[in-house]
């Protein structure tokens, strides 16, 4: 799985989940990471979201499969896991610049 919006990859060992929505051009992921690279993640993700112009994204789902084109950032999730060791989960979804 990968997963680059605008200039920024989101770690590969971060995502558990990418999901292309058939049909539309919405894709959703899912991932964590320990406490200092999971709020890392987060913060970058609230800057591209905050952001009101479409951004450049490609998703590669665990099968391979390929999405590509513009998108907003939407519905961003984050929770902090503080059992040891310290995690940080993360959701959202890519959406159509319309759609958001």
């Amino acid at each position: 799985m990968r997963l680059r919006i605008g200039e920024y990859e989101i770690p590969e060992e971060a995502l558990t989940n990418i999901t292309l929505i058939e049909g539309t051009s919405t894709v959703t992921f899912s991932g964590m990471a320990q406490e200092s690279e999971g709020m890392r993640i987060v913060s970058i993700l609230k800057k591209l979201e905050s952001k009101r112009t479409a951004i450049k994204y490609e998703a590669f789902d665990e099968l391979g499969v390929r999405s590509a084109g513009l998108c907003n950032i939407a519905n961003l999730k984050f929770e902090e896991i503080t059992t040891k060791p310290h995690l940080v989960i993360f959701s959202g979804e890519l959406v159509a610049p319309d759609s958001s």
